[in-house]
Formats: C-alpha cells, structure tokens, sequence
C-alpha cells in the first residue's frame, strides 16, 4: 500500500474514531442530563445519539474543510495538521454541546 493511500485512510478514519471516543465518554452524563430535561426516554435517547453524530461529524469536516492540501506536505506535518485539526474539530462540537445544554438548565436549581 503507497504511503499516499494510506495517509488517506488515516485522514478519514481519525477524526471520526476520535470524536466517537468522546462521545462514548461523555454518553452516560450527557443522557441523564437529556432524561431530565426532555422527560421521556426516548426524547433522550433521540439526542443522545444526534450528539454523537455532532461528535463524530465536526472533526471529519474540520479536517476536510481546513486540511488544505495536505499530500504536498511531508507525511509527518501532514499527520500532525490531521491531529490538530481533529482535536479542534472535537473541542468545537463539545463546546456546542455543553452550551446548549447548559442554556436549558435551570440556573435557579443550582447549588
């Protein structure tokens, strides 16, 4: 296998297994806070596994969308500007996340 198709796998296949890696993480806190909040099931589990699509999705397309061309670039800054962008594109969906969660909360039930 050329170093070329294989950095193209790499490319695809570590922003979305990072961000899957937080998602599993962060699954069971984010579905309680979305039981309490959307009441049922259902309605919980609905968002639960929209976020983890946020998750996997926003460090795919931070990496398509900014990683330039990126077969120019030695392999290892390339490798290194796929990690950094994946990373980034993770600490954008948590981000989203946690705001949008933390809107819904009542701040008059907080310690």
């Amino acid at each position: 296998m050329s170093s070329l198709l294989f950095f193209l796998l790499v490319q695809m296949a570590l922003p979305p297994l990072l961000g899957y890696l937080v998602h599993l993480h962060l699954k069971e806190a984010t579905r309680s806070i979305l039981l309490d909040l959307c009441g049922t099931e259902a309605r919980a589990d609905y968002w639960v596994r929209t976020l983890g699509l946020l998750m996997v999705l926003t460090p795919l397309c931070a990496v398509l969308l900014f990683g330039g061309s990126l077969s120019a670039a030695p392999l290892q800054d390339a490798f290194r500007r796929v990690a950094s962008l994946s990373v980034l594109g993770v600490l954008a969906a948590v981000a989203v996340t946690t705001r949008a969660v933390w809107r819904r909360v009542p701040q008059g039930e907080l310690p």
